[in-house]
């Protein structure tokens, strides 16, 4: 194999192992959610490096960077897989946020998400961008329920301090690129808040002609 995934059910398999093990062995448990934490923290790592190499890269995307990107969706779907079997267990819930498990999973998700010209890639065939996921659909859906786990079991509080947070960075971030777009030396005085205006805003998909075309490419 091109990678060290693990397939199928095997993340599943070791995941009711490792609670099987806190659940008898009471003693071990933050031993275990350390681990898994830094198992975690690696994978962001692997993210957050590839998204250099993607953007170092621009629209010429290599075919070693489109397998660590498959490989990457497959390490974070083995966390989904795994965090599923442990966070089942309440009790295990507030170790693994105590651990640091809680704000990594929003690292894991964000770190994960395709950016630069393979997010626009990952969008335009989208029929509705509205209501269609930003990201691996099979990847929120891994992450979503460790996401779901926590909120129905975690302390209220400290959950709305970590959502507050991650929020607040996300929105730094928007702000960040935001202003980046309108430095653009391409289009300095380029309104990124204007954007739409400069679609097309009625299209006769009856005239297609080859001059109609033509125009539209010289234009």
């Amino acid at each position: 194999p091109e990678s060290r995934c693990l397939l199928n059910e095997l993340a599943a398999i070791v995941g009711n192992g490792l609670e099987e093990i806190m659940r008898h062995v009471e003693g071990v448990k933050p031993l275990v959610m350390e681990a898994i934490v830094g198992a975690m923290d690696q994978v962001v790592r692997l993210g957050q490096d590839l998204i250099k190499k993607e953007a170092a890269c621009g629209r010429k995307m290599t075919l070693e960077l489109e397998r660590e990107r498959s490989c990457l969706v497959q390490f974070v779907l083995n966390m989904g897989q795994l965090l599923e079997q442990i966070l089942q267990n309440d009790d295990h819930i507030d170790p693994f946020v105590d651990a640091g498990g809680f704000k990594t999973l929003f690292l894991l998700h964000t770190s994960t998400m395709v950016h630069g010209w393979n997010f626009l890639a990952h969008v335009s065939p989208l029929s509705s961008v509205a209501v269609s996921t930003l990201h691996h659909s099979t990847v929120e859906d891994s992450l979503n329920l460790a996401f779901k786990c926590i909120f129905l079991k975690h302390a209220p509080k400290k959950v709305l301090d970590v959502v507050t947070q991650a929020t607040s960075e996300a929105l730094q971030e928007l702000e960040a690129a935001r202003l980046d777009l309108a430095k653009t030396q391409s289009a300095p005085d380029l309104d990124p808040n204007s954007l739409l205006t400069l679609l097309p805003e009625n299209i006769d998909l009856c005239d297609l002609s080859d001059e109609t075309l033509e125009a539209a490419r010289l234009d």
